[in-house]
């Protein structure tokens, strides 16, 4: 009995709400309501075409390259290229910088830069605050090669590029991989 008088009471209010009010007439008022549909976020990189890989060239080969805390930095000079690659060795009282220094030219039959008259130099910092640079060679040669790795993302094939740095004087870095 008890829920039969709440559900009148409900009702009479509801009716009461409704006919609250100046206006007597029983217009509707029409509320058009629109739904947009949201759009997918944008897709990196953006779609094409499958791209063809590009061709490697002298150009291919110039500006930063970065494994580890290695690097080699690559440019233009007027007798072809030069090559400047730098590492740290040792930690502490045994920390150590190296550079050495490459002029080089492309070989256009394998896509290869030929480098030639390394000088290393290594830079000691001392305990004391100083530093001391010693010449190791001058007479240094290496070969460098640009590879491609090929892989599918959001159906487009993508290409990476990598450079491996194989030293005639000291093969230490042959297996560090060097991305731009």
């Amino acid at each position: 009995m008890k829920k039969i008088i709440s559900c009148l009471a409900i009702l009479a209010m509801m009716s009461a709400m409704v006919s609250c009010g100046d206006d007597t007439s029983s217009e509707i008022t029409e509320v058009q309501i629109t739904t947009t549909k949201p759009s997918p976020p944008p897709k990196y990189p953006e779609e094409t075409e499958a791209a063809e890989p590009v061709v490697i060239d002298a150009d291919s080969y110039l500006g930063q390259w970065s494994g580890g805390k290695n690097s080699i930095t690559i440019e233009k000079s007027d007798e072809g290229y030069t090559a400047d690659i730098e590492w740290v060795s040792g930690g502490g009282a045994f920390l150590m910088n190296s550079h050495l220094h490459y002029k080089c030219e492309f070989n256009v039959s394998d896509s290869t830069m030929i480098c030639s008259e390394g000088v290393l130099k290594q830079i000691k910092y001392e305990e004391d605050g100083t530093t001391s640079e010693t010449q190791i060679y001058d007479d240094g040669t290496a070969i460098m090669k640009i590879d491609t790795n090929t892989y599918e993302w959001l159906d487009n094939e993508v290409y990476e590029y990598y450079l491996t740095w194989l030293d005639d004087k000291d093969d230490s870095f042959s297996d560090v991989i060097f991305l731009k």
